[in-house]
């Protein structure tokens, strides 16, 4: 039962980034993850559709998780738009146990119109988590991959557990399922 004691209240602040004034300049900003990079800063990952039709994975830095400054681009889509990384989006961050940074972002060529996307789940590494270098799939669709039985898999949220066990929970649809919400 939640009583109006034990809900919480949450109180407007300010926009960090999007459409406004001052802020960042994406036609369309949006998926943020924030990761706590060490004692004194946090970053920002989030997909960004940039004026010349390409979309990207940029990052803002903040000392206080309030004031945030973008920094810059960390992935950006591929220009064709027959590319299965034309729109990428939905970064996730992990810090491995070796030092580096694995992202996991949903990547898909653009869709017809009227159709949509072919999401499915890309990584790429990091030794500073600014400078990726892409790896390649993580999560595959059907019909590019026939024996995967989704046909969309998109953003999600990715960690290490406790007992080091990588796990994903993320947006998907089953090939068996009616279309529809994932």
């Amino acid at each position: 039962m939640i009583t109006a004691q034990s809900v919480e209240k949450w109180q407007w602040q300010k926009f960090a980034v999007g459409k406004k004034t001052g802020n960042e300049t994406a036609l369309m900003v949006g998926m943020a993850e924030v990761i706590k990079v060490d004692s004194i800063t946090y970053r920002m990952y989030y997909g960004a559709a940039l004026p010349n039709m390409q979309t990207a994975i940029k990052y803002a830095e903040s000392s206080d998780g309030l004031n945030w400054i973008v920094k810059g681009t960390v992935l950006q889509g591929a220009i064709d738009t027959a590319d299965r990384e034309h729109l990428i989006s939905g970064p996730s961050v992990v810090k491995l146990p070796n030092g580096q940074y694995r992202m996991y972002y949903q990547s898909s060529e653009q869709p017809p119109v009227g159709q949509p996307p072919k999401f499915h789940v890309r990584s790429a590494i990091s030794n500073d988590g600014i400078n990726f270098t892409k790896e390649g799939i993580r999560i595959d669709i059907q019909p590019y991959d026939p024996s995967s039985p989704l046909r969309l898999a998109g953003h999600g949220t990715y960690f290490i557990a406790a007992n080091g066990t990588y796990v994903g929970i993320f947006s998907g649809e089953f090939t068996g399922d009616p279309p529809g919400p994932s």
